[in-house]
């Protein structure tokens, strides 16, 4: 009868202890799978095992290091994207203006022209010129901000605002636009020069926006979250999902218009470069036919 029993009970704590290995091997197990699907590249795969202790412990901290890691690749996939783009981009815009210069100077130099007709070419192929000059400068700025010393100052709003004001005011009345400006004086700490290109790319983005009459209104004024510049146009307006590329170099919503006017699409990215040097938040709200209203914040100097 006691050997009887002794059997029972090894019996008993073999089960109870394959019942217990498995407890703790399971979850293990579901675990390797995960990570071998994620290994096969579904980078979306997560652990979907439920237990405590240090086994759920090591669940919790892969599916955090899952997280990141998806999150990192779809960084450097939309970082690959948009090197793509650009790329692509520039070389459209190199394209366009070069072959024109080739063809219009082949037939100066092929051809028996009237004088009336090689005033006209050469214009054709200044105007191109300078278009990829200004090309060329605008890229040395956007990537010389980076790596250049930015000298900030004390910046009085009101003077700042008014030499813009005086600056574009001209420029608009010629395209039948109303300009409105409302300034509350302040004390930013900034670089005027840099801030000026900021606010009048801006503005000039506005009027390119707007077809015949129109109106774009800069207020500035102080508010809880700082000193915030609000530039509003009753514009063209773009949908939700264009927002977040207009800051992307060479992205143009209406490519035959900006290049009508003579742009390439890389102001609104100098714009964002500028906002992120003084530390300022920025924010783009805007709809089709409504038009944009684009806000920033500064932290207020002292007086």
């Amino acid at each position: 009868r006691m050997v009887k029993l002794v059997k029972n009970l090894q019996t008993a704590l073999g089960e109870r202890i394959d019942v217990f290995s498995k407890k703790i091997t399971r979850p293990i197990e579901k675990l390797s799978d995960t990570v071998s699907q994620m290994a096969k590249g579904q980078y979306d795969t997560r652990a979907k095992i439920k237990t405590d202790g240090e086994v759920g412990d090591l669940v919790n901290s892969f599916n955090i290091m899952a997280d990141r890691l998806e999150k990192n690749i779809e960084e450097l996939e939309d970082t690959a994207r948009r090197q793509e783009d650009f790329t692509a981009a520039f070389a459209h815009e190199l394209k366009t203006p070069l072959t024109s210069i080739i063809g219009y100077s082949d037939m100066m130099r092929s051809m028996d022209l009237e004088k009336e007709e090689i005033s006209e070419y050469s214009n054709y192929i200044f105007l191109q010129g300078k278009r990829l000059e200004k090309l060329s400068f605008t890229l040395m700025d956007l990537i010389s901000l980076d790596k250049q010393k930015i000298e900030f100052n004390r910046i009085s709003t009101e003077k700042m605002f008014n030499d813009i004001e005086k600056t574009v005011e001209q420029m608009l009345r010629e395209h039948n636009i109303r300009f409105k400006m409302s300034v509350e004086p302040a004390v930013i700490v900034g670089n005027e020069d840099l801030l000026k290109s900021l606010f009048m790319n801006i503005i000039d983005n506005g009027r390119k926006a707007i077809s015949g009459q129109g109106i774009i209104a800069l207020k500035a004024t102080k508010t809880e979250k700082g000193y915030t510049v609000f530039i509003q146009d009753n514009g063209c307006g773009m949908e939700k999902s264009e927002i977040k590329k207009i800051t992307e170099a060479f992205y143009m919503i209406d490519k035959s218009r900006a290049r009508k006017e003579g742009g390439a699409g890389i102001g609104m990215s100098l714009c964002k470069k500028i906002v992120s040097i003084h530390n300022a938040k920025w924010s783009v709200r805007s709809k089709p036919g409504k038009g944009t209203i684009i806000s920033i914040v500064f932290q207020e100097g002292q007086n």
